[in-house]
């Protein structure tokens, strides 16, 4: 079971189940980023200051897990996956016991994947369900950094951190 709600509490519910062994892989993202991310949807500012305010409550309710007692709690920043994939991918195979073969990987960074078996509710990126690729290619997104967008990195900034620099971001980038 792969779940990607980014929902902590469910993560919870699954960590409470004896005949589970859990492992909470928190994939996370410069929240200035993410800020940006929503504001394509909605430029609204009290919007945006609530998913800033939204990562930095997640991030917190995933730190619980680390010493859970019998869950596994691995952080992984989005930057470093995408600085090298299939490096990052052996190495989660690994942490969870499973073989760690790559194979349906071309290039580092490059894959080969498909969607038989996959069962996916919301909240899914809409652009990746609908494109259903089966040939992808994994790249840093750092459109986000361009100065158009420095008043809302600046409004993040306010709210993330100093509770970002936990997780290896720095006001500056």
């Amino acid at each position: 079971l792969v779940d990607s709600s980014k929902s902590p509490e469910q993560a919870l519910a699954l960590a409470l189940i004896p005949e589970i062994k859990l492992y909470a892989l928190n994939l996370t993202r410069d929240p200035r980023a993410v800020t940006i991310s929503w504001a394509k949807r909605n430029d609204d500012v009290a919007f945006l200051k609530g998913r800033a305010k939204e990562w930095r409550k997640r991030q917190r309710l995933m730190g619980y897990f680390e010493g859970f007692e019998g869950t596994e709690f691995k952080l992984l920043r989005y930057e470093d996956l995408t600085a090298d994939p299939r490096g990052t991918i052996e190495n989660v195979l690994k942490w969870t016991g499973h073989n760690a073969s790559t194979e349906n990987f071309s290039a580092a960074d490059a894959a080969s994947v498909t969607w038989d078996d996959l069962h996916l509710f919301a909240p899914i990126n809409e652009g990746v369900l609908k494109a259903r690729a089966t040939d992808i290619t994994i790249k840093p997104a750092d459109s986000w950094k361009d100065l158009k967008n420095k008043d809302i990195h600046a409004m993040a900034t306010d709210i993330v951190f100093p509770a970002a620099e936990k997780y290896g971001y720095s006001r500056d980038f």
